[in-house]
């Protein structure tokens, strides 16, 4: 899925309203954004899961088309690789929404992937998550770390 600008805002160029993007970076070189350092928060997340005492970190991610996905994806792998862990699993691309938190968690536990906690790319992802490990009577945090992403 490819994600398009809207047209209608270079309207403010042509009245000569600076515009501020947030979330995202604007194309256009005369605009400014607002955004999170998405690489350092995966990394944060992996480091405060390691510090928790994990060692088997799943990292289930929202689209590979989306930038925020894709960044924090690439902070924990970062992350881990300092550390010398590998990630538990291969990393699981979907959706941004519940749904995909639970069939990617469930592909993990069906594939018989042995992790202690998971790095999910958002908090819907992550909720899809919390309800498989529930659904399997894992506690949360006990058995099973779950960090999502606003």
């Amino acid at each position: 899925m490819q994600r398009e600008t809207n047209p209608r805002p270079t309207l403010g160029h042509d009245w000569g309203v600076p515009l501020v993007y947030v979330y995202g970076p604007s194309t256009d070189t005369e605009d400014c954004s607002v955004t999170c350092d998405n690489v350092d928060a995966g990394c944060m997340a992996v480091n405060h899961l390691v510090s928790c005492g994990r060692r088997h970190i799943a990292i289930i991610g929202g689209g590979e088309t989306y930038t925020a996905a894709t960044d924090r994806t690439k902070g924990a792998l970062e992350a881990l690789a300092e550390l010398g862990i590998e990630p538990a699993g291969p990393i699981r691309y979907g959706k941004w929404d519940e749904s995909w938190g639970r069939a990617a968690t469930r592909l993990l536990l069906d594939q018989g992937v042995t992790f202690d906690a998971v790095v999910c790319q958002n908090d819907q992802l992550a909720r899809g998550c919390i309800d498989v490990l529930k659904q399997q009577d894992l506690r949360i945090p006990d058995d099973v770390a779950v960090i999502g992403r606003r």
